[in-house]
């Protein structure tokens, strides 16, 4: 299935890849990939999945703490502490 979207670089080079499009090639954040300019195009492929520990949650490869053999990133953490305190505020 081809994907077609418009997208815009930012000041340092960066442009980021659709959610649903990662989805779709099970990219996900913390794997490795590989940039191969061909003429005026850039082929970008997968080159390592990233094999460590991610988040129970989001799915980031970062971990702060383990929880019951889970491994929960600070961004969620936090928003767990925050939740828990919001209701039972």
């Amino acid at each position: 299935m081809e994907h077609k979207e418009s997208m815009t670089l930012d000041d340092l080079g960066r442009v980021s890849i659709p959610r649903l499009l990662m989805k779709r090639l099970n990219w996900e954040s913390g794997d490795k990939l590989w940039f191969e300019q061909n003429h005026d195009k850039i082929i970008l492929s997968l080159r390592q999945k990233h094999e460590g520990p991610r988040c129970a949650f989001c799915k980031k490869p970062e971990q702060k703490i383990r929880l019951h053999g889970f491994a929960i990133c600070e961004s969620c953490v936090d928003a767990i502490m925050t939740a828990t305190l919001e209701s039972h505020g």
